[in-house]
């Protein structure tokens, strides 16, 4: 039985190498190279002479064909390294607007599974699904070999993150889930790659003893009290949102809050945290609220439903 000798399958394996290159940093011309020996071995009157076309990928060859197998080896995966990085560069989730805007997305009261899912991967949850990732990966119609895009490190770790997540009891006992929550289980999960902001963001939060832990009912709240006493209350903005039988403007005022001057006037230093007495300023100084019901009022009211 014939074997290779040492110095013909080093041959053999620079022609792979450098098949396997010029691939990679060639791809039409390759073809076009293709094209030509077809043509040549089944046609009979095709040119003999090369195309013009080809000839950087000659030029190309002959370059490659000077560098040792080993140089051969260390310049394919870099090149296959590179040419990863831009096809992941090109998936829809890296591009500019499926980035994550963290200020605005913490600004809210709560976010539902899926949402928590795309912030914990640094991604816009109007963008990055699991629906659109599972999407990229699916085999594709029409497509000769039916395959989708091939999984990258960043949907595995998407797509387990949220089998984690949607199996988890603190991320499934509520469709609303508070920013707070998501992040103290992320860090059990993730540890230190949990998204920075986020990180921050729960540095930020306090730590409330049990007593003070329960918020008072915003009907309980002075609407104009002494000057001294306005930033006072800490409270989330959903506490003030649920005012809107008397603060008519409410969800309105808080959307434009930066523009208004509520931010200015009632903004605590925590996200997503508000000085209760000093918004009910505000809204009291601009006409948007309502003076809660005078005692006597509101006994009218019961001597007129009991009559």
């Amino acid at each position: 039985m014939h074997t290779q000798t040492p110095d013909a399958k080093l041959s053999v394996e620079k022609d792979r190498l450098i098949s396997d290159l010029l691939q990679l940093e060639m791809p039409r011309q390759c073809g076009l190279e293709l094209i030509e020996e077809t043509l040549r071995a089944t046609v009979p009157k095709a040119p003999r002479e090369p195309m013009p076309q080809t000839a950087p990928i000659r030029a190309r060859r002959a370059e490659l064909h000077a560098l040792t197998v080993e140089d051969l080896r260390q310049l394919l995966a870099r090149t296959t390294a590179e040419n990863a990085r831009r096809e992941e560069a090109k998936r829809f989730y890296n591009q500019r607007n499926a980035m994550a805007d963290f200020e605005y997305w913490l600004d809210m009261d709560f976010w539902s599974l899926d949402e928590a899912v795309a912030l914990l991967s640094h991604r816009d949850p109007r963008t990055v699904t699991r629906a659109a990732i599972e999407a990229d990966i699916a085999p594709k119609r029409g497509k000769p070999s039916g395959a989708g895009n091939p999984p990258t490190p960043f949907t595995k770790f998407f797509l387990d993150l949220s089998h984690r997540a949607e199996r988890s009891i603190a991320m499934t006992q509520s469709s609303k889930l508070t920013p707070t929550e998501v992040i103290r289980w992320a860090k059990g999960v993730m540890g230190p790659t949990v998204p920075a902001p986020l990180l921050a963001y729960l540095d930020g939060q306090p730590a409330l003893p049990p007593e003070e832990a329960q918020q008072v009912h915003p009907a309980a709240a002075t609407a104009t009290p002494p000057a001294d006493e306005l930033r006072k209350t800490k409270v989330k903005r959903s506490v003030l949102l649920d005012m809107s039988d008397r603060w008519k403007t409410v969800e309105s005022d808080f959307q434009h809050a930066k523009r208004n001057g509520l931010d200015e006037a009632a903004k605590a230093p925590e996200r997503s945290m508000w000085w209760q007495e000093a918004a009910l300023d505000w809204a009291a100084r601009h006409g948007k609220l309502r003076p809660e019901p005078s005692s006597h009022t509101l006994k009218s009211s019961v001597f007129r439903m009991g009559s």
